[in-house]
């Protein structure tokens, strides 16, 4: 078996690696696989898989008669982790654009895994973008002694989570039966101690947002705020890296969440599949998209009307326009206090 073969093997089925085995928490299988992910001064990852929780694996495949499969590998896939850290999340949306047509969001939006949540799972890809936690795999045909030795002092006196998987692969001559066994060298890290994370609050989120944006639009970022806690409840999400908060609009019994702003103004997005999920009719959020779609807002009543579309605060900073979108959020709101 040739490495491009080990490579295509994961790339086609990302199964292959038993993550369900190596984590307390069931993540599941990797449910996207990007191969030759190029870094600048780093060459190129063979692979880096994502989880429906916003884990990263960093993969890299290597033959048993390769001499890089002894000491040589652990420092390329480390240079390609050191390199990972603290890149932006348009650098991985990007990625998978080029790869898959999509962006990484919309990708998984289009899994409907019910375990997906948009807000938990952008949040997470930025933390462990910033604080270059990644799940490091070395793919080998055959374990030697060497790297297993390597392996298990990082992970068990400098604390890395790095994995060795075999794959061995045998063809019975006589049936043409193929057989694919793994095997992972390492087992089971202990979990990580939870970073200590807690609620944004208004004036966090304007002192994390004055580092980031222009003071017109920190102005437009202010007064939505204010708008937002005059319609409905305001809640602030959890994430280390950008701060958020979201309109939550009653609706029947229940409420759902219409907006998210986010610290840095273009990371904000609709909530406009968990409105279709909570019951409301699909010509209601239609119409409200194509109000804001006169505004300037990049979205599309036919395909967006079932997904969380981003959109950049930027476009509100016209007093007219940000007068005109209260307007619009106003008579949405009206019209389903109606249906109550």
């Amino acid at each position: 078996m040739e490495e491009a073969s080990l490579q295509n093997l994961l790339f086609e089925d990302p199964s292959i690696i038993p993550i369900e085995d190596l984590f307390d928490t069931s993540l599941g299988s990797i449910r996207l696989m990007l191969k030759e992910v190029g870094l600048p001064d780093a060459g190129s990852i063979d692979l880096i898989g994502v989880d429906v929780k916003g884990n990263i694996y960093v993969i890299e495949t290597k033959l048993a008669k390769n001499p890089e499969a002894k000491r040589q590998v652990i420092g390329q896939i480390l240079e390609y982790a050191a390199h990972m850290h603290e890149k932006e999340v348009d650098w991985l949306d990007n990625a998978v654009k080029k790869q898959k047509g999509v962006g990484l969001s919309e990708y998984f939006e289009q899994l409907n895994d019910s375990d997906w949540n948009k807000e938990n799972f952008e949040q997470n890809i930025a933390d462990n973008l910033a604080s270059g936690t990644f799940k490091l795999f070395i793919v080998v045909d055959e374990m030697n002694s060497s790297l297993q030795k390597i392996i298990n002092y990082m992970r068990n006196v400098l604390k890395v989570e790095i994995y060795a998987l075999e794959l061995k692969y045998f063809k019975h001559n006589d049936d043409g039966m193929e057989i694919l066994v793994s095997t992972v060298h390492g087992g089971k890290m202990p979990p990580p101690p939870k970073p200590q994370s807690s609620k944004w609050t208004w004036e966090r989120f304007l002192e994390d947002a004055e580092k980031r944006v222009d003071e017109y639009t920190l102005k437009t970022l202010e007064e939505l705020y204010e708008f937002t806690c005059q319609m409905g409840r305001v809640d602030f999400g959890k994430g280390r890296v950008y701060g958020t908060f979201k309109l939550f609009l009653p609706y029947k019994d229940d409420e759902f969440d219409l907006y998210v702003v986010r610290s840095d103004a273009r990371g904000s997005w609709f909530s406009f599949k968990t409105m279709l999920q909570k019951g409301v009719k699909k010509e209601l959020i239609q119409e409200f998209i194509r109000n804001l779609k006169a505004l300037g807002f990049p979205l599309d009543e036919n395909n967006h009307a079932e997904r969380y579309p981003q959109f950049d605060v930027t476009i509100l900073n016209e007093k007219e326009k940000l007068s005109k979108f209260k307007q619009y959020v106003k008579e949405l709101k009206e019209k389903l206090q109606t249906i109550n």
